[in-house]
């Protein structure tokens, strides 16, 4: 299933980044319904900017999903880069954990190891199941 899951998210590497339109968050939704039938309730609209996003997220994280201290493939890993919070989707590769995620400075859907992830600047705050 490790394995599988990794190379099911190389699917989604490429998908754009519209700003207001698709994001981090609509990609977890994505690979949550798509591969895991789980519906994921995004809020139509959030605010703009790392303020904005910050508040729903954190608004929202409890209600959707719970803290877990060990990653398993399809958890979502939380990070943020300075002000900017970021969510993705966790594959595990040889034990290592991987993060599909999409940014706008990016451009598009990526699938990095997390280690690349946190020497480029961005910080893990943590690992959710989906409820």
């Amino acid at each position: 299933m490790t394995d599988d899951v990794f190379k099911r998210l190389q699917d989604y590497v490429g998908r754009e980044y519209r700003v207001g339109l698709y994001d981090c968050a609509h990609l977890a939704a994505d690979v949550q319904k798509d591969l895991f039938a789980k519906d994921i309730a995004l809020p139509g609209h959030h605010p703009m900017g790392t303020a904005g996003q910050r508040k729903v997220i954190n608004a929202m994280r409890d209600e959707l999903a719970m803290r877990i201290d060990v990653p398993f493939p399809g958890c979502a890993a939380i990070l943020t880069e300075g002000d900017h919070i970021h969510i993705g989707t966790v594959a595990l590769r040889h034990g290592e954990p991987w993060i599909l995620h999409c940014s706008h400075k990016l451009g598009s859907a990526h699938l990095h190891r997390l280690s690349d992830l946190e020497r480029s600047g961005m910080t893990l705050n943590g690992y959710f199941a989906w409820r």
